[in-house]
């Protein structure tokens, strides 16, 4: 149970320094980065046309914070309404927390958007809030809701699900032009080591849910 526990603690410590590596990274514009960046943008950027655009532009919505807090607040309704307090705390607590680090950072790093953004965008670039909201939300989704399914089939389906929707939300903010690689790395490094961190704290104050586990 205890090596359960330090599993998540280890996870969070770790991708909280990659984090930070990378924020440093961004902050001081390193050529490398930068480099790296680009080259994935000018590969992405080959495969624009009209209908991809409309097509990711749609998708890209669900992936917006409004959306994924309107998805979580239902889904924290339903564990409130069968008393599944666990649930439903872990769930605010982490896409609250989450979005809020990820504000927080962006006004510390202050980074722009990339230019000839194929939607409109406004505030700062790294990292992306909605790739860190979606990616939280797949975790919580893991975490929470898919041991409850009984059907081996309809875990696999919602698993895939999932793992497809995060796939498509976060290569279509890349190819909307909307935010540079890295901050989706960010995002996606920021989301686990949160959640990780966080779990580590519900299973310190709730031992019994690691039976559950």
């Amino acid at each position: 149970m205890e090596n359960r526990q330090n599993k998540w603690l280890l996870s969070g410590i770790i991708g909280s320094l990659l984090f930070i590596g990378l924020a440093i990274s961004v902050s001081i514009q390193s050529n490398r980065l930068i480099t790296v960046d680009f080259k994935l943008q000018t590969l992405i950027s080959s495969l624009v046309n009209p209908g991809l655009t409309k097509f990711f532009s749609l998708i890209s919505i669900t992936g917006s914070p409004i959306f994924v807090i309107g998805t979580a607040s239902c889904l924290m309704l339903f564990f409130t309404y069968r008393h599944d307090i666990y649930s439903a705390s872990f769930l605010g607590f982490a896409l609250i927390g989450g979005d809020a680090l990820a504000f927080i950072a962006k006004e510390i790093i202050r980074r722009p958007r990339p230019t000839q953004r194929l939607v409109a965008e406004s505030g700062f670039s790294f990292p992306s809030g909605h790739a860190i909201g979606s990616t939280i939300l797949v975790i919580m989704i893991f975490i929470i809701i898919i041991p409850k399914i009984k059907s081996q089939r309809l875990k696999l389906i919602t698993q895939s699900l999932a793992i497809i929707w995060l796939i498509i939300i976060i290569f279509s903010r890349v190819y909307l032009r909307a935010h540079f690689p890295s901050d989706i790395v960010g995002a996606l490094i920021l989301g686990v080591s949160w959640v990780s961190l966080l779990q580590f704290v519900y299973l310190n104050d709730n031992p019994l849910l690691l039976s559950k586990k």
